[in-house]
């Protein structure tokens, strides 16, 4: 899979680029054919209630679009998530009804956890910051995402991971590279 991440701030360009080679790996997505193209923007959560979004085309190319404001944890979580959909081979448009587009979110919510969690990540954290943005969009009876809770609470009696999982940012750097140079 080719990769393009269009961002302003090298930092997190390198780290998102790290975790999404180390996704792509997990996932076994390398050799795809498709095209990834990465890009944020600035009040994308607020604008939309959602941290990050995924948008695969026919053609082979897939948008990945997140808020550029997002902590560093949240960030590791919501491509996580949007790698679970991708990796799911979700279809999303007009013809998904509210029911099923639930069922892909807490689908994705679990494998994304599962995911982050074996790349070093604490999948307690894809929870941590939940904005008022997201809370706001998670109320309206058309929301595409569950409620806050049910996600949270889906994602640990579905993933079995332990309490106690690592979370400092230290590790998640250092995990993030030992799978790149893997």
């Amino acid at each position: 899979m080719n990769v393009v991440i269009d961002m302003r701030k090298s930092d997190r360009k390198d780290l998102i680029e790290g975790c999404i080679t180390v996704f792509m790996r997990e996932l076994k997505l390398e050799k795809s054919k498709s095209t990834l193209i990465v890009f944020s923007r600035k009040d994308f959560e607020n604008e939309t209630g959602a941290a990050g979004m995924v948008y695969p085309y026919s053609d082979g190319l897939i948008t990945m679009e997140l808020d550029s404001r997002l902590g560093m944890d949240k960030l590791i979580h919501t491509i996580a998530h949007e790698m679970g959909h991708l990796a799911l081979k979700h279809k999303f448009g007009k013809n998904v009804s509210v029911q099923t587009a639930r069922q892909y979110e807490l689908q994705a919510d679990v494998y994304g956890a599962k995911l982050a969690y074996k790349c070093g990540y604490d999948p307690k954290q894809a929870f941590a910051e939940m904005t008022a943005a997201e809370k706001r969009a998670r109320t309206q009876s058309t929301a595409t995402h569950p409620d806050y809770q049910t996600r949270k609470t889906h994602v640990q009696q579905q993933t079995g991971i332990p309490v106690a999982a690592i979370n400092t940012l230290q590790h998640n750097k250092m995990a993030i590279r030992n799978f790149m140079m893997a």
